[in-house]
């Protein structure tokens, strides 16, 4: 496993780096097929850690953000015995993401659903595209699933139209979607009855972000936080606060003269009396572990090459270290599980290298 310490050129503060872990391990879960033009993205761990669902992606040269413009196929990898059994589980497939109770949820054409038990597969939207593509036809649109709630009965899922994107919840209970643009940047509530979501553009008012509290069950939303440009969200299970990245304002708009409290990071909003208090100079979305206990996040190379890398820290104390070089990305925040995951008791985390490998972490 690569062990480096880091103060990320990126940071203000020098933040004192984690000693590297004893007892980790770092392995291949499935390596790129370079003659085969093979390559493989979005590991996502079954809610038992007892699988990893991935995306082989086939006639590529190079990982990229259209991973839909190449065949793609889902295949599933179980652990026995000590070691990771592969199949086939979709074909023409893509994105797949685990619900609590085990089902999953991936993208063809439309949201679908699978229900691993029985092989039966629903589904729950159409992809409505032009014969012809056309960047003018404002009805076109494709449907790619994003993340459960955590009792299963809500699935955000990313709406992309031809230059724009919009994020909506399909509610399994009804049977319907729920007709609303919770916005670019969300979180669960424990009780999956609240999002928690941020909106770089709000209505005609062109503000930079505006933080709102979605009530699911009546489709009603309040303010929580104005004018601060919220780029990543994380609420933890049952906590009364939010950790929140807040970039510095965007050039347009009426506000640009509210800066971040104390420069740009990651902020604590007490989500009762919606205060900030500063907890680090990281200006990259983190992806939390499960637990909590641990995060992870993409950092650039302070050098003139500004290759991405992956950094895993302790939310205790914020600290963190380089664990992976040769990082593709994402830079867009809906498609971060595509190229990270964590496994269910945050012990393991598999991130997907430059060449199209999947590799696993794991953590004492």
């Amino acid at each position: 496993m690569k062990q480096y310490c880091s103060r990320l050129g990126i940071l203000a503060l020098a933040l004192v780096c984690l000693s590297p872990a004893r007892g980790s391990t770092e392995y291949a879960l499935i390596k790129a097929n370079p003659a085969a033009k093979t390559l493989y993205m979005n590991p996502a761990w079954s809610p038992d850690g007892r699988s990893i669902a991935y995306v082989a992606i086939t006639n590529a040269e190079k990982l990229d953000y259209a991973i839909i413009s190449h065949p793609t196929s889902i295949r599933l990898a179980t652990l026995r015995n000590g070691k990771w059994a592969h199949k086939l589980l979709v074909s023409k497939g893509h994105s797949p993401v685990w619900s609590a109770n085990g089902t999953l949820a991936f993208a063809r054409n439309g949201l679908l659903i699978m229900d691993l038990h029985t092989g039966h597969v629903k589904r729950l939207s159409n992809d409505r595209l032009s014969r012809i593509p056309r960047e003018d036809d404002a009805t076109a649109y494709q449907d790619i699933p994003i993340s459960f709630s955590p009792d299963g009965r809500y699935l955000a899922y990313n709406r992309l139209l031809w230059e724009e994107a919009e994020i909506r919840v399909f509610d399994m209970k009804l049977n319907r979607d729920l007709g609303i643009n919770v916005g670019n940047r969300f979180a669960w509530s424990r009780d999956s009855r609240r999002m928690l979501t941020s909106f770089e553009w709000y209505g005609d008012q062109q503000v930079p972000s505006r933080l709102v509290m979605w009530d699911l069950s009546r489709a009603k939303w309040r303010s929580i936080l104005k004018g601060y440009r919220v780029d990543d969200i994380v609420w933890p299970k049952g906590r009364d606060y939010a950790w929140v990245l807040i970039q510095d304002v965007l050039d347009e708009g009426p506000d640009t003269d509210l800066k971040p409290p104390n420069g740009a990071g990651i902020y604590r909003l007490d989500l009762t009396k919606h205060t900030l208090t500063k907890l680090s100079d990281i200006t990259s979305w983190i992806l939390p572990s499960p637990t909590y206990e641990r995060f992870a996040f993409a950092g650039k190379r302070p050098d003139a090459t500004g290759e991405r890398e992956i950094y895993v820290g302790e939310t205790g104390k914020w600290q963190f270290r380089l664990i992976a070089r040769h990082f593709p990305g994402p830079g867009n925040w809906s498609q971060r599980a595509r190229f990270m995951g964590w496994s269910p008791d945050g012990k393991s985390l598999a991130y997907v290298t430059g060449q199209g490998d999947i590799r696993i972490v794991k953590f004492p």
